[in-house]
């Protein structure tokens, strides 16, 4: 056990069927893209991570833009009786619990210095900027600040985004960068959750993303994701799940350039 207390929290999820009506189309494409994360982690014991560098918030934040079709959402059903869609129920019930080792004070690295938030943290802000690598050698150059979401559709890896300070010596200023933030957006601790199907193809998985603002272990960079994901092999249905109660096949989990695949029950 840790020396310190740890945090314990269920963070709120966020569910692509939850999203206001006007949002969805333009959230849609993200579905596309876990086609291909899916298939990795079927039938192998390790799976590439979520991580990324600078680029993370520029490629997923363009997936949720896009539009794609691979795969496709589940159908939508009426509410329960509770007011709460079967797919948010679902999700709710294998949100994971996040447990976060307690700093001791302000700034102290022997402590969790960041919380998971959503991508609107670094938006709508002019100390964040939208850049693009220079060819042959010739300086990046900056393309737009107080940048919203939909500056980033349609860009290639070229551009990234760039958040306020150095990365390579980030001393405090992420942490009370990040805290600034959620202050000023009424931010808390959240994460994203997506129910999943493959056309032609039994099984439901449920993905949850954590995207934190920083990342200090090991490789240092700004922006990192993180996934879990629960496997209902048999399923066809959300609906189905909740009422015969069927527990997960598989569990995925990313790490540190890495990840595992465990099997319910061992």
């Amino acid at each position: 056990m840790p020396d310190t207390p740890m945090v314990r929290s269920r963070a709120s999820t966020k569910t692509w069927s939850s999203l206001p009506r006007e949002k969805k189309s333009a959230r849609s494409g993200i579905i596309e893209v876990m086609a291909t994360f899916v298939s990795q982690v079927r039938g192998k014991r390790r799976f590439p991570a979520a991580r990324r560098g600078v680029l993370a918030v520029l490629t997923i934040v363009w997936l949720l833009l896009a539009l794609g079709t691979t795969l496709q959402r589940m159908p939508e059903t009426a509410a329960q009786a509770t007011g709460t869609s079967p797919e948010q129920q679902l999700v709710d019930t294998y949100a994971p619990v996040v447990m976060i080792k307690e700093q001791p004070r302000e700034c102290s690295t022997s402590g969790e210095q960041f919380r998971p938030v959503v991508v609107d943290i670094i938006f709508g802000t002019d100390d964040v900027r939208l850049m693009r690598r220079g060819e042959h050698g010739k300086p990046h150059q900056e393309i737009k600040r107080n940048i919203q979401a939909s500056d980033l559709y349609g860009l290639d890896d070229s551009y990234y985004i760039d958040l306020p300070y150095d990365p390579r010596n980030p001393g405090c200023d992420y942490e009370k960068w990040n805290q600034k933030r959620m202050a000023e957006l009424g931010i808390t601790p959240s994460i994203y959750a997506f129910i999943l199907t493959e056309p032609g193809k039994p099984g439901i998985v449920v993905q949850y993303w954590y995207y934190w603002v920083y990342n200090l272990f090991n490789d240092v960079h700004e922006s990192d994701w993180e996934g879990i994901q629960v496997y209902f092999a048999d399923a066809t249905s959300v609906q189905e799940i909740l009422d015969k109660q069927l527990e997960p096949t598989n569990f995925g989990f990313a790490q540190h350039a890495g990840g595992e695949l465990g099997q319910a029950g061992r």
